[in-house]
């Protein structure tokens, strides 16, 4: 599929036994195309296009995953984005027992 879609393969299969993959890459021309073969319209509108997830899956995308990446963005500078790294940084220290994180 992916050779289809324009990606390209490199090096050897990587992964483990029973889970081994092909590393690949997609050149700018070749991004370019498949940009432009993945704007399809939806059926009846002409103003909405289908989006395409070429992600390896199938994977299916949570819907407040999908409300998440269509929300306004927060400034890095701003206190709303500080005060969830901050609280991000306190889950991921105590998940892994690191020493040294601030509360």
């Amino acid at each position: 599929m992916y050779k289809h879609l324009g990606y390209k393969p490199f090096g050897p299969l990587v992964g483990k036994q029973g889970a081994l993959y092909q590393p690949m890459y997609i050149d700018i021309a070749g991004a370019i195309e498949l940009k432009k073969q993945s704007q399809i319209l939806k059926p009846g509108n002409d103003m909405e296009l289908l989006l395409f997830n070429y992600l390896p899956g199938p994977v299916s995308i949570a819907e407040g995953v999908m409300e998440a990446n269509s929300a306004e963005p927060n400034s890095h500078r701003s206190q709303l984005f500080m005060d969830h790294f901050n609280e991000l940084r306190k889950t991921l220290c105590e998940r892994v027992n690191a020493r040294g994180c601030r509360s």
